[in-house]
């Protein structure tokens, strides 16, 4: 009798079962990763539906509002180009200014060195920095100039964007009245950094207290710059008094930052400049930059949340008043 070609001979492994439990595992896999994907979608909507559902007008509502208009506002793309900016334009400046306001650059080297307290290739490169600065004055004027002239109208044009995203406006179509727009903005920006410089060579040598009691002139007018900033930019289609919680938050984050640089910045440099030398200061000042964009920009967002729940509350109490 011929053998049964069905039959496998006794102990062989069986090709089409092994074939079917790995299609059946995976097939399992894909089912339980399918069943998953689906699990989590249920609750994503659910949890959307939980938000849309909240209340505009409480803390919870303003919060996830906050949250919305921060994404709307592309925060980590153009708080880095920010930092960029402002690295390529305001740092140059002020130390060429620097150069200029102190008769000897050393002294003033000497003095921020001293008042940040670095040390090895850091106060190093400070010195070199101001010094070089402070004998090549007309050379690294030239230098800042032109880094203003080609970056420095891309600041105005970022934060334009950023105002118009986070306040859901139509965003301006560049030309050259927004460019002189940019121009105006950029040159209140240096001409603040000037006098805060100058305020600063001036009481080098003068007692604490001097600049403690000088802080809160600070404050009140960067809150001031902060409320006008997205005023100007957006052409006047927000008010002063929508855009003031927001310069209040920006504050408030921006000496927050400030208190923090008193005690962390030294170390922030003096580690980068330990494992990456020169390079690294620069490193570590252009993360510090891009902290304090991304707290302007988070902190600017809270303005439209805040302006909803005013709007909201108005209408609660007068249903009327949005007709």
């Amino acid at each position: 009798m011929s053998p049964d070609r069905d039959s496998s001979p006794e102990g062989a492994p069986d090709e089409s079962s092994g074939q079917e439990s790995a299609v059946d595992t995976r097939g399992g896999l894909r089912g339980r990763v399918a069943s998953a994907a689906g699990r989590a979608e249920t609750v994503r909507r659910k949890a959307e539906a939980r938000l849309a559902e909240e209340e505009p007008s409480s803390r919870k509502g303003v919060a996830i509002e906050w949250f919305a208009r921060y994404r709307d506002a592309d925060t980590g793309v153009n708080s880095l180009l920010l930092a960029a900016y402002l690295f390529l334009t305001i740092v140059p400046a002020l130390v060429v200014i620097s150069a200029y306001v102190n008769a000897d650059p050393r002294v003033a080297a000497t003095h921020l060195v001293a008042r940040l307290d670095l040390t090895g290739a850091t106060a190093n490169l400070v010195r070199d920095v101001l010094g070089g600065a402070g004998i090549k004055k007309l050379t690294a004027a030239l230098i800042a100039v032109v880094s203003v002239i080609v970056f420095g109208l891309g600041i105005g044009r970022t934060l334009q964007i950023v105002y118009a995203r986070i306040w859901r406006i139509r965003e301006q179509e560049v030309g050259i009245t927004e460019n002189w727009r940019y121009f105006v903005w950029l040159a209140a920006l240096v001409a603040a950094g000037a006098v805060y410089v100058i305020e600063l060579a001036l009481l080098k040598d003068a007692a604490k207290w001097v600049e403690l009691v000088s802080a809160p002139f600070w404050a009140a007018g960067l809150v001031a710059f902060l409320t006008w900033t997205p005023v100007f930019l957006l052409h006047g289609r927000i008010t002063w008094r929508q855009a003031l919680p927001g310069a209040l938050v920006t504050t408030v984050g921006l000496v927050g930052i400030r208190l923090l640089s008193s005690i962390v910045f030294a170390n922030w440099l003096n580690w980068y400049a330990k494992y990456y030398g020169g390079i690294g200061i620069a490193i570590a000042l252009f993360f510090w930059l891009a902290l304090v964009t991304l707290a302007l920009i988070a902190a600017a967002a809270f303005a439209p949340a805040y302006a909803v729940r005013r709007r909201a509350r108005t209408h609660e109490q007068d249903p009327g008043a949005g007709r």
